[in-house]
């Protein structure tokens, strides 16, 4: 605690003033100067502490609450208002031994203008308490729970634990569902709002609101006035979605089956993964929408009519998350090799991949050579250039969204002669799949072999003895060599956990001379 320095600041009230001039004149007489100065005394400790002082320049019988230790300890009472005890947050002073002596010191000695370092850190942790949550937004509209059907429904969320101990993944990863809030979309839609904060995790939605033509407003979760963003729309068909490990970061509205159906996006999706998952082929009729402590983590789109695709029957483009962007339609992602490729239509299983060759392989002529890499699995691929960064891009040139443990892995370098017309134009991969009772849907990737057009190869895999006991292998194998079509990137997933291994690989192809937009840079 602060040490009062002697002689720092006067103790005692000096002698009062035979007339105090007050701020305002007025010829009415003073009735609080009738009163006993204990009690203004006592009025004062339920004021702020700008109005204790003002009040001395509206009447004398205040003149003496700024020498009172019982006013200024009445600022470190932790049970008040923070709007009154504003050093609440330093109630330990009033426990101290020897008891403080001069309060009114001790106030100036922790105002904002004289904290440093841990002090700054503790008040602002301690006043967190007394801070007003924004208000629960009323529910103007009736949900229609029968138009909500699960067969006519697809969802999109984060990474949801279940439990305080959740076995699948620590919860310093993903978030917690606490409650569901169901609503049905009126035909009469006019608008639709999405209600945003700011954290350390980035920009995080906490709220929608819906609007009709008539006015009428139905809100889900909290609102914050300050960070509202809002698009005119008479139709939903979904939602584009950037959704992280812990919820929804943005939304992008469909307003119908045209492609130029588009809103700008609702919060910010920068450096989120992203999924088309919940645009659909009819109009939206209702919502199912997930929230945490404070935060919206899944989001459930009902529609109209059963989509005649069912979910694992639709396109990994549409139905995956991808991250940094979803690939461009240009771009053939070779579904039918891509081991496992159910097991990323639903759930937080996000796919990340890596454009190597560049729009129309334009990039392919200065590729010089890969590096794997490589642990218990396969953590990184790095692809190397006879041009700077200015030319091909770092997002070009690696392949890889976690870091694994220098201290155990190993890099294994391989070369090519893109210059000299030498490109990569097969891959071979194979997985292992573990039994637990039933065998595992994801496995993970332990040998991959690469092909180039002039007989070369590179086989990169892991030892058969390391990991669990062999269960079964499954191969899958991709050469491509028909004209016009060359591998120019690749896909995977990669475990969050330990290892962190590369767990599924596939090949991005695409016909030269066509010009790629949408590019992952």
């Amino acid at each position: 605690m602060p040490q009062q320095p002697p002689g720092m600041m006067m103790t005692r009230m000096p002698r009062l003033p035979t007339r105090v001039r007050p701020a305002c004149s007025s010829k009415e007489p003073d009735g609080l100067a009738l009163l006993p100065e204990e009690l203004c005394i006592a009025i004062a400790t339920f004021l702020p502490t700008a109005d204790a002082l003002r009040a001395r320049l509206a009447s004398r019988a205040f003149w003496p609450v700024f020498y009172s230790q019982q006013f200024w300890a009445s600022r470190f009472v932790p049970s008040t208002p923070l709007s009154i005890a504003d050093r609440a947050w330093f109630f330990e002073a009033h426990h101290a031994q020897p008891p403080h002596g001069d309060w009114r010191w001790l106030y100036r000695r922790t105002s904002d203008a004289s904290l440093r370092g841990s002090l700054r850190n503790r008040q602002r942790i301690l006043t967190l308490p007394w801070n007003e949550l924004p208000p629960t937004l009323p529910d103007v509209w009736s949900s229609n729970a029968s138009a909500l059907d699960a067969e006519r429904s697809v969802r999109a969320h984060g990474i949801i634990c279940h439990a305080a101990r959740d076995e699948d993944h620590d919860i310093h990863l993903g978030c917690r569902l606490f409650q569901t809030r169901s609503i049905a979309i009126p035909d009469t839609l006019a608008s639709l709002s999405v209600h945003t904060v700011s954290s350390n995790q980035g920009t995080e939605i906490v709220g929608m609101s819906f609007a009709t033509a008539a006015g009428d407003t139905i809100f889900l979760g909290s609102s914050n006035p300050c960070s509202k963003s809002s698009v005119k729309l008479t139709q939903l068909w979904g939602f584009s979605v950037a959704v992280g490990t812990r919820g929804l970061r943005a939304l992008q509205c469909i307003t119908g089956a045209a492609a130029e159906s588009v809103t700008p996006w609702l919060g910010s999706p920068d450096d989120v993964p992203r999924t088309e998952r919940l645009v659909r082929r009819d109009r939206v009729v209702g919502l199912d929408v997930g929230f945490d402590a404070y935060k919206i983590v899944s989001l459930t789109v009902h529609t109209q009519s059963p989509d005649p695709c069912q979910q694992h029957q639709r396109d990994l483009r549409e139905s995956a998350i991808w991250y940094p962007t979803i690939p461009p339609r240009q771009l053939y992602l070779n579904e039918e090799s891509f081991p496992s490729s159910d097991w990323y239509k639903v759930g937080y299983k996000p796919l990340f991949w890596c454009h190597f060759g560049g729009p129309g392989g334009k990039y392919l002529p200065h590729l010089t050579g890969l590096a794997f890499v490589a642990g218990v699995g396969i953590n990184r691929i790095r692809f190397s250039f006879d041009v700077g960064e200015e030319d091909v891009p770092l997002a070009h040139r690696s392949f890889g969204r976690l870091k694994g443990n220098k201290e155990y892995d190993s890099t294994i370098e391989c070369s090519i002669d893109g210059p000299g017309g030498e490109r990569i134009e097969g891959i071979t991969t194979i997985h292992r799949y573990q039994k637990y009772g039933a065998f595992d849907e994801q496995g993970y990737m332990i040998e991959c072999n690469i092909y180039t057009n002039r007989g070369r190869s590179c086989c990169i895999y892991q030892d058969r003895g390391a990991g669990p006991a062999l269960a079964d292998i499954k191969e899958t194998k991709s050469t491509f060599g028909s004209p016009g079509v060359t591998i120019t990137g690749l896909y995977a997933a990669q475990n969050h956990d330990q290892p962190k291994y590369i767990a599924a690989m596939g090949v991005i192809t695409e016909e030269l001379g066509l010009e790629v937009e949408g590019e992952a840079v």
